[in-house]
């Protein structure tokens, strides 16, 4: 590790945070498609919805109440981007070793993974964002153009990197 310029540090960084976001991706989509194959439908009660907008932008915060297939009462929360009047029904479909994993039906304007194009598109997304530019940069390093500046050639910091 020790001969690594600063380009290849940075190289192997970015290929390694490109690396986790492609199987974090891959992750969601595992969970997200078991959840669409082997989910539960149920309607579910509106028991509250607030606005919420940070810096991860907009959206509405819903709670909902449904009874699950074995007859227990489930409240679980949604993060939506549209919102529901308290009271109002709507279908959901939820995992049944996890009730609280739910999501609002895909005939009622819920994701619907089996097109998968989004998924495929983050993937790639990042490969190119994170992964090619970290090979390049392992592949084909850059010095460390501060100690390469005639200037600064004789700082200490850039002695000791030469020895």
């Amino acid at each position: 590790m020790a001969d690594l310029t600063d380009g290849q540090l940075i190289g192997l960084i970015t290929l390694g945070m490109g690396v986790i976001a492609f199987f974090a991706v891959l992750e969601w989509r595992r969970r997200t498609l078991r959840l669409y194959r082997n989910g539960l439908m149920a309607v579910a009660e509106v028991r509250s919805s607030e606005y919420r907008s940070g810096e991860h932008g907009s959206f509405y915060r819903i709670g909902i109440l449904f009874t699950d297939i074995s007859g227990e009462a489930v409240y679980a929360r949604l993060n939506l981007k549209r919102s529901y009047k308290r009271g109002e029904e709507i279908r959901v479909i939820y995992d049944p070793d996890k009730p609280t994993r739910v999501d609002i039906s895909p005939e009622v304007g819920g994701w619907n993974p089996d097109g998968g194009l989004f998924a495929f598109g983050i993937r790639w997304l990042l490969v190119l964002i994170f992964v090619v530019p970290g090979l390049a940069m392992i592949l084909f390093p850059f010095g460390d153009p501060i100690c390469d500046d005639p200037t600064f050639r004789d700082m200490t910091f850039c002695v000791e990197a030469r020895t």
